[in-house]
């Protein structure tokens, strides 16, 4: 049995999980499950992370053992890597653990239409138990068949659609730190026109997490001190987006995605139940779907959609921020995977429409709900189903939490991801452990930052209460 797991996207696990054995085995189980499409090539890229080249090298060694020609896509952002599969129509994988810590790393899969579904990962683990019962063969040489140039193909997608310099007379902050987008974000933003102050490089992985920015202090003084519109990043694999506004502050991924879906025009929109409340209630889109949390719940989600009604603009989107685009529009065509470039730029480009052109005079009008996003690591299944159902019982018993906020009685409970609850005094507490990771994710929307962070504070202690009292 695999200690390698599918989380919400891809396979992830320890660096030390990622066994010759199981690199192949699972590499193996995605060309089982697509051989009736007959491909012959296969594309391959990866991250930053220190563990990713060897990683990638036992990939391909596989791949070549298993009669597929392998194309090197280099060191690209995951969209990066699905676009050119889009573009070439073949399939790939992605070495990448994404924003988790860098002692794990991770596999994702790609068909030319976009990133696997669930029931993709159901044939794939169908096909990996299956070759449990064959031995590993021994695997000595790695033959690239050619180099692509993804990050090429990737930039001219944009270039392409938003012409000239549209950017031009912004100042825009770039925190590169282990982000595989380093190389790429910064000179396509200049060559459409912003100013680019590029900062933070590292030479080992940082693990940013958009949901969970533990950098805030350091960015939000960089953007003062350099004069900066705003602050820009991605998380290790770009494909989530973080921007850090003029005011200092994270702007939530879901709000980048309501922005990017308005300025392109969407009709409708997907995205999962951990997003702000904000988003329908704006009536800036005129259909909002609330799926289950994960890439592959939005897509699906996306795909009864688009088969549904085919001329209707659809998009998706995660808390994180990950766009995901179901229609052709405005010269752009779809790419059904998180991308973090897009809602990036039209955040900007609806900026430019602002006066005065900040990013806090854009935000204005969802100044009355605040959404945090916490995180805390080291939390194993067991322990997060024992503070789920702590937390279930509670409230049922109808018990009062010694919140320093009143939250008052539950008014509604979502137990489609977790446990969410609208308070009727209008908060609302979700709590849900990580599928992917031996982490614990909190949820707090409240009228107003100071509320916001005092329930965050309150309800991470608790958590951490809960597993305490159990050990």
């Amino acid at each position: 049995m695999s200690q390698l797991k599918f989380g919400t996207s891809g396979v992830r696990g320890l660096v030390t999980q990622f066994t010759d054995e199981e690199c192949y085995r699972f590499t193996a189980a995605f060309v089982e499950s697509i051989k009736g499409r007959r491909f012959d090539q296969m594309l391959v890229a990866g991250d930053l992370r220190e563990s990713t080249p060897n990683i990638k090298k036992k990939v391909i060694q596989a791949l070549n053992h298993l009669g597929y020609q392998v194309l090197d896509g280099g060191t690209v952002p995951t969209p990066a890597l699905a676009w050119g599969c889009a573009g070439l129509r073949v399939p790939g994988i992605m070495i990448t653990g994404s924003h988790i810590p860098a002692d794990r790393n991770g596999l994702k899969f790609y068909l030319p239409e976009g990133e696997i579904l669930k029931s993709d990962e159901e044939s794939i683990l169908k096909y990996y138990h299956q070759g449990e019962k064959n031995s590993v063969p021994s695997l000595s040489h790695s033959l690239v068949q050619a180099e692509i140039d993804l990050a090429g193909r990737f930039q001219d997608r944009y270039l392409e659609a938003f012409p000239g310099r549209p950017l031009q007379g912004l100042r825009v902050g770039f925190y590169s730190h282990s982000s595989v987008a380093r190389d790429l974000y910064p000179p396509l933003l200049t060559q459409m026109g912003a100013d680019v102050f590029e900062f933070g490089r590292s030479s080992h992985f940082i693990p940013v997490d958009t949901e969970a920015v533990e950098s805030v202090q350091f960015l939000s003084q960089t953007l003062k001190e350099h004069s900066l519109h705003l602050v820009i990043s991605t998380d290790g694999d770009a494909d989530r987006p973080l921007v850090v506004s003029d005011a200092g502050r994270v702007v939530p991924g879901e709000i980048l995605g309501l922005i990017a879906s308005n300025y392109l025009g969407i009709q409708t929109i997907v995205y999962p139940v951990s997003c702000s409340s904000l988003l329908e209630a704006s009536g800036w889109i005129e259909e909002c779907l609330i799926t289950r949390i994960g890439s592959p719940f939005v897509l699906g989600q996306m795909l009864d959609r688009i088969r549904e009604f085919p001329n209707r603009r659809i998009a998706g989107f995660e808390a994180n921020g990950g766009y995901l685009l179901g229609s052709q529009t405005m010269g752009l065509r779809p790419l059904m995977t998180r991308d973090s470039l897009l809602p990036i730029l039209c955040f900007l480009l609806s900026m430019k429409k602002q006066s005065p052109m900040q990013a806090s005079q854009l935000l204005t009008p969802f100044s009355n709900r605040i959404n945090l996003s916490g995180l805390i690591r080291g939390i194993a299944p067991d322990q997060a189903a024992l503070v789920l159902r702590n937390f279930k019982n509670q409230l049922n018993q109808g018990q009062d939490f010694d919140s320093p906020i009143s939250l008052g009685l539950v008014g509604v409970v979502n137990e489609l991801d977790g446990v969410r609850v609208l308070f009727q005094t209008n908060h609302i507490v979700h709590l849900r452990p990580s599928g992917n990771a031996p982490e614990f994710r909190i949820y707090i929307e409240s009228d107003s930052l100071g509320n916001a962070e005092v329930l965050m504070d309150y309800f991470q202690d608790w958590v951490k209460r809960q597993v305490d009292s159990a050990s």
